[in-house]
């Protein structure tokens, strides 16, 4: 088995292993009845926002072999999901999830960000008579499907832009994996407590975890973790969630308020699940 160091590797060995698949073959085609034509000008499908050129690389549903008609559920509206396309834009990963029911709980202002991996990580929900007019009520449901992108995209333009450009231009910050921090001293393993600098702010991040030295920086930033030392990288993308001032009152404070563990007398029983894991900030 290859070792597999990055995530791009692992992006890159992924779709090695997808086109492998072949999917979409002609069996699968003529099973579910689908136009070939259709297929093909699916596969070669684009889309075009200034600089940034979207592909299309086929529903990531479809490669799954436990699952192989849950896009054809979608498009003949017997599921409200479309699963995860796959697409890419200026040949980065590009992961969208389409909603053709808007009553669905989390959808609200046409898409959002979801928890996933990849640049992009969009939701985009659609009408249900947005869905029957391209997909729903047409013969050819993948050439509706190619409509219905076309709708999507051109609706979207500004945002899906925007969302873009802020995932590939976010802040990178050079930082050393410093370990756990334990809650009644404010210790590191490595001998030194976050108490002992009372001006540093720990930046929390969504997903687990905590930057320190975080001044300067706002709830909301997205940033981008490289190992100062090996020079790989940690997270691809995360979110300053909370600041939290390096002394015990607020972070003991913050760690009550969120389930993390809190300092306790002598024999007395734990409370809360797991420290706080830190980053120190190069």
């Amino acid at each position: 088995m290859k070792h597999i160091h990055t995530f791009e590797q692992f992006v890159n060995e992924s779709f090695e292993a997808i086109n492998e698949l072949k999917t979409f073959s002609p069996a699968n085609i003529k099973e579910y009845d689908l136009n070939k034509n259709s297929i093909a000008a699916l596969k070669k499908w684009s889309y075009k926002i200034k600089d940034i050129d979207i592909k299309f690389i086929e529903p990531e549903d479809y490669w799954n072999k436990n699952y192989p008609a849950t896009f054809i559920q979608f498009l003949k509206g017997e599921r409200a999901f479309s699963g995860w396309n796959q697409f890419t834009v200026n040949g980065q990963p590009f992961g969208i999830e389409i909603i053709s029911d808007p009553s669905i709980p989390g959808y609200k202002n046409g898409f959002y960000e979801a928890d996933r991996p990849y640049v992009g990580n969009q939701k985009f929900g659609i009408k249900q008579s947005e869905f029957l007019s391209f997909v729903g009520e047409a013969e050819d449901k993948v050439a509706g499907f190619i409509k219905l992108l076309d709708h999507i995209f051109k609706a979207n333009e500004k945002e899906v832009y925007e969302i873009y450009n802020s995932k590939i231009n976010l802040k990178t910050l050079y930082v050393i994996p410093v370990g756990d921090i334990a809650p009644a001293t404010g210790k590191t393993p490595h001998g030194w407590s976050i108490y002992d600098q009372p001006s540093s702010v720990l930046g929390i991040l969504g997903g687990g975890g905590a930057v320190i030295n975080a001044a300067g920086m706002k709830i909301g930033d997205k940033v981008k973790l490289v190992d100062d030392q090996k020079r790989k990288e940690i997270r691809k993308e995360a979110t300053i969630i909370d600041l939290v001032p390096c002394n015990y009152g607020d972070y003991t404070k913050y760690c009550k308020q969120t389930g993390k563990e809190v300092p306790v007398g002598a024999y007395q029983k734990q409370t809360g699940n797991g420290r706080i894991y830190l980053y120190s900030i190069k």
